[in-house]
């Protein structure tokens, strides 16, 4: 396996996928990468960041995970809530502090072995 060891070779890679959206969907195939990003990949990968993980296990997990989990927590929160659009913005607050906290957490356990 190929592992990209540069930042500027991914910031490439989001760039062309980016454009190839906004040229087949315009302003909304943006949209919809964007909303790909914000809800089924950024929370997963905050709790991966602190995984003994390469980059690419960490993109590829928090992706998938993402995509099972994000709409079971929103499925479950709209039947107690009763609104659709309420529970995906309490499920990504939900899901993107839980990730946050453990974040914190856990580089704070790796500062306390470290010292």
């Amino acid at each position: 396996m190929v592992e990209i060891k540069s930042k500027y070779v991914y910031a490439a890679l989001v760039l062309i996928v980016l454009a190839f959206f906004f040229w087949l969907f315009k302003l909304n195939g943006l949209l919809i990468i964007a909303g790909i990003f914000l809800f089924f990949f950024l929370p997963y990968y905050i709790i991966m960041k602190n995984l003994d993980l390469t980059q690419p296990e960490k993109i590829f997990f928090s992706f998938f995970i993402g995509w099972g989990l994000f709409p079971t927590v929103v499925y479950y929160l709209a039947i107690v809530l009763s609104s659709m659009k309420l529970s995906v913005l309490v499920s990504f607050l939900l899901l993107l502090t839980i990730s946050l906290i453990l974040n914190w957490k856990l580089s704070k356990n790796k500062t306390e072995t470290t010292s």
